[in-house]
Parts: C-alpha cells; structure tokens; sequence
C-alpha cells in the first residue's frame, strides 16, 4: 500500500482549491464596482490590487483554520457554506476595521461601504457555487486528463456503521470521481496487531491505498496502538470511534452524528533536524515577549503585590526524550504551596489515572482554590499564567504546539503508547490545550496529546495557535 497516490491527490486539490478561492474572490470586485459605479474605471489598478491582497490573506490563514483545502470539504456541503460564510463575514469586518482605523487609505484599499457590501455577498455566492459545484467537475476532468489512476478506500469494521460510511464516501462529488469503495463489514479482532494485519492483507487483496477502521467496542489503548502500527507503515487511514466524540476534537467532514472519526490522510512533518520550526520558535517566542512585555510586567507587578514570594514558579519537567528541564510560570498559589509537587497533588494525579474525577461534573483537576491567590485565579483562568513558558521555547526545551510537558513522577502511570509524547517537544498550545483542558479524563487527555504526535504539521501547528486565542480570552476549561 503507498501512501504516494493519496498524498498526490491531497496536494493537487488543495491547489486547485485555493486558485479558484482566489479567482473567486477577485471575480467578485468587478460586479460590485460596476453595480455602484458602472464603471470599473472608478478606482485605480492599486486599489483593486491592494483590497484583494488584503482579503486573499485572511482569506487563505482563515481557510486552513477552518480545513477548508482538503477534499474532504465536499461531503458535507451545508457545513462547508457555514464556515464559508462565516470566513467571508470575518474577513470582511476584518478589513472594516482597518480601513476605520487606518486613515488616507484611498488608492489601496476601496472606500466605499456598499461596494464593500456588494462584494461581501457576491464574494459568498461565487465562492460556494465554484467550491460546491465548479471545482468537482474540473478536478475530475483534470484527473482523467493525467490518465491517473483512482484511489480505493478501505472501510473495515463495525457492521452497524460500515454501510454509513462508505455511502458518506461515495455521495462527495471530489471522491466520487476519483476514488472507489471496498467495504468490508466485520467485528474486527481484539489486539492492535491483529486489526493492524487485517488491514494491510485487504488493502492488498483490494488493492487499497487508505484504510477507515471502524472500531467497535475497542478502548483508546486500542485505538492508539493500532494507529502508532499503521502511521508507522506509512498507510494513510482514518480512524473511528464512539471515544472520539467525547474528545471534542475529531474530522467533522468524516464524522457521524454518532461516531467520531480522525483522519491521518497527509503525512505528518517530522522534527528530526526540523531547522524551519527551530527558526519560527525563536523568531515567534521572541516577537511575542515583546509584544506583550508590558502585559508580562503588569502581571509580573500583581503577583509581587498580591501575595508573598518570588513572581516565577519553577518546575521540573520532562521533554523530548524524556529529558528534564525547568519549567516556567506566573505564581498563581500563595508561597507556602507546593503546588504540583505536593503530597496532596501525587495523590490526587494517581486517582485521575484511575479515571476518577475532582468530584465536580467533568472537571479532572485538583481543587485547590484556598491556596489559589486573587490574582492567581484570574491569570489561570485565561492561562495568562503560562506565558513565562515563551522563555522555555527560546531555549529549545518546548516548542509552540506539541503535548503539553509533563510532571516525572506521573511517568510511573504511562503505557507504552503515551510515551511516544516524547518524540516530540512539549508545546505551550496543543490540541489537550484547545480542546481538553481539565474537562478529559486521564486516558482521554493523553489521547489527545498522542495524535498530535502522529499527526503534526504546520498548517496543524497555525490552526491551534489561532483556536488558542479564543480560549484564553474566555477562559475555557481553565482553573
């Protein structure tokens, strides 16, 4: 099975994707500059040039936020004009406000509202119409144009849901034309590497190049290992599981109403000798501490003020490969706790990787709000308190998105696919972060964590920076 023929059909979509959104986009100021004007002539070549430039850039960072480059876009059109609409909303109050804020802006940006508007409305219609309708049919004939061959799906496993996938499949208009469907419904094995060779013995005998499992009454530990067993393989697969709807992170294109899936259709970038991601960490981690030092003072001078002792809080954690380094927050406890290192929190994290809870409804955090200052509170709630960590990724012990570091003594609770989060470095934002926090159990959590290891790339890393704003600033899932 190669993994070559999909990431081949990945990479060629995801071009013609963003051509025809930036064709779209562009295509929209004609109608809405002669619909106000009746003229194109109206404004100067610089201003058309500058407002698209402008709009393409939102256009293409809010369009990987949003996974809207991947073929799988087609199999659910209705939430693809959600979040269509949604990104043409955003990017349009997005350029409001800079032309409010930026003043003389007249031969680069347009100035006038109702072209504006227009566009905004027209720029929605061309670019779902095109998406929806348009680029199905020309990527299929550009596909039979390059006499290339097409892919075949594998959906294995649970009977009750197997039929439910592969019609999702074949009903996508881009998959419909170039991939077919062998559906194989079956209560698969119990062992990871029993699913694991039934998966590749079909793939051969089908000819598959991408497996969708099916996991019935399986546990995560399953889940995982059979992942790490077909990741390391290089076969792209999907993965499928009544546990990944609770994670809150899952492929909402592939996904049941019911049954979760994760997909792993690209290949995953490696960190051996990732010098580019080495340059972005130090280059971002440095702009940021200035961008924010005056934020990082305030807080800085509150904690001083609020209570007695030092402003930082040092920790030993464990990184890549599981070495250990000092890892740095805000105090947000008063002086005389020992925070993580207590007896107290030793305990409490051996019944959380029992599965036992804080005692509140879905809160998996140690209570510890008589130790926790005033100050404290509020920068723990908006993870304010993390920031000093910017000085850990400078220094190459952490990295902006990977799992989040861990405490040494809770390595004695690790199964051997949760240590695969030491191939990695630790992250300052992660998909537990954005998406779990002290709402997951144990096992959940880590499986959190675990996919980004088999699953990280940039346009990854750049979404769960953009989602990490939005939960700072509402404090989701803090404590």
């Amino acid at each position: 099975m190669k993994r070559g023929r999909q990431l081949a059909l990945n990479r060629s979509y995801q071009g013609l994707a963003i051509l025809t959104d930036m064709v779209c986009l562009a295509a929209a100021f004609i109608p809405a500059t002669l619909l106000r004007f009746g003229r194109l002539d109206a404004y100067p070549v610089t201003t058309y040039i500058g407002t698209w430039a402008f709009y393409a850039l939102w256009l293409f960072m809010l369009s990987i936020v949003e996974n809207l480059y991947s073929f799988r876009t087609s199999m659910n059109r209705t939430m693809y004009s959600y979040r269509m609409i949604r990104l043409v909303l955003v990017s349009t109050a997005a350029y409001a406000l800079t032309v409010f804020l930026i003043k003389h802006t007249r031969g680069i940006f347009f100035d006038s509202r109702i072209v504006i508007v227009l566009h905004m409305f027209l720029w929605a219609i061309f670019g779902i119409t095109a998406r929806m309708i348009i680029l199905p049919w020309v990527y299929g004939y550009w596909h039979r144009l390059r006499n290339a061959c097409g892919s075949c799906a594998l959906v294995v496993g649970n009977p009750s849901e197997a039929e439910k996938i592969s019609a999702l499949i074949r009903k996508a208009p881009v998959y419909r034309k170039t991939h077919s469907v062998t559906t194989v419904a079956m209560d698969l094995p119990e062992a990871p590497t029993d699913i694991y060779s039934l998966c590749v013995t079909l793939s051969r005998e089908k000819t598959c190049d991408q497996v969708f499992i099916l996991f019935g009454n399986h546990d995560l530990n399953c889940v995982a290992e059979t992942s790490i067993l077909l990741h390391d393989a290089g076969i792209p697969f999907v993965i499928y599981s009544e546990h990944i709807l609770n994670l809150g992170y899952f492929d909402p294109w592939l996904s049941l109403e019911d049954y979760g899936a994760v997909s792993f259709l690209k290949q995953a970038r490696t960190t051996k000798n990732d010098l580019a991601a080495r340059v972005m960490d130090i280059l971002i981690g440095s702009v940021a501490i200035i961008t924010i030092s005056p934020l990082l003072l305030l807080v800085a001078l509150l904690v001083s003020l609020s209570s007695r002792g030092p402003v930082f809080f040092s920790q030993t954690r464990v990184g890549l490969g599981a070495r250990h380094f000092s890892f740095l927050k805000f105090r947000s406890m008063t002086h005389d706790s020992s925070g993580a290192n207590s007896s107290d929190h030793r305990k409490y994290f051996a019944e959380y990787a029992r599965g036992q809870s804080s005692g509140e409804p879905d809160k998996f955090k140690l209570n510890q709000k008589g130790r926790i200052t005033t100050v404290g509170r509020l920068i723990r709630k908006t993870s304010i308190d993390e920031l000093p960590q910017l000085f850990n990724v400078i220094r190459g012990e952490m990295t902006l998105v990977g799992p989040r570091p861990c405490i040494p003594y809770e390595l004695e609770f690790y199964k051997n696919w949760q240590n695969r989060r030491f191939t990695v470095k630790p992250g300052l934002t992660g998909i537990w972060q954005v998406y779990g926090r002290s709402r997951l159990p144990f096992d959940h959590a880590q499986f959190l964590d675990f996919l980004y290891t088999i699953d990280m790339s940039y346009s990854l890393d750049f979404r769960l920076v953009m989602k990490t704003v939005p939960v700072i600033l509402m404090g989701k899932g803090g404590v």
